[in-house]
């Protein structure tokens, strides 16, 4: 890239009109960080989490540590392994964060329970078959009056 006094046309809204080293009589524009489009006139927000790098409206490169479409998740909650009995930790989204909270979470095994599937859940099982009942036989009667 080189820039030299040349003009693009469409002219450059928010952006510097570069020539292609290829080819000096085509001009294109550079557009500046925030903006896109042919003349640099589509303005775009960044909805990539703090800290990571806003490439044009769909592109988060994100830090070291950190992951995902927008660079919300975090690597590095899962690596202790918090989960018990085997429950399988969950990275959970850095938007969502509460005081004194984690930022995973576990899904615990059949028969676990609590933040880190700590606890054995207790199981009473109930059974509603009637097997050892007597059966009790019904009759219907039914009348018919011709009279």
């Amino acid at each position: 890239m080189q820039s030299i006094g040349k003009h693009c046309w469409p002219s450059c809204i928010h952006g510097q009109c570069l020539s292609y080293i290829n080819n000096q009589n085509l001009t294109y524009c550079h557009c500046e960080s925030g903006w896109s489009g042919v003349q640099c006139h589509i303005k775009h927000t960044c909805d990539c989490a703090l800290g990571s790098l806003c490439i044009s409206n769909s592109i988060c490169l994100c830090p070291t540590g950190r992951f995902g479409h927008r660079c919300h998740l975090t690597q590095l909650s899962c690596q202790s392994q918090p989960c018990l009995n085997d429950g399988q930790c969950i990275l959970e989204d850095i938007r969502y964060k509460h005081p004194n909270h984690n930022r995973s979470m576990c899904i615990c095994r059949q028969g676990y329970a609590g933040d880190r599937c700590e606890y054995r859940q207790n199981q009473t099982e109930i059974d509603f078959s009637f097997d050892d009942l007597e059966t009790i036989p019904s009759f219907f009667i039914n009348s018919f009056d011709f009279s």
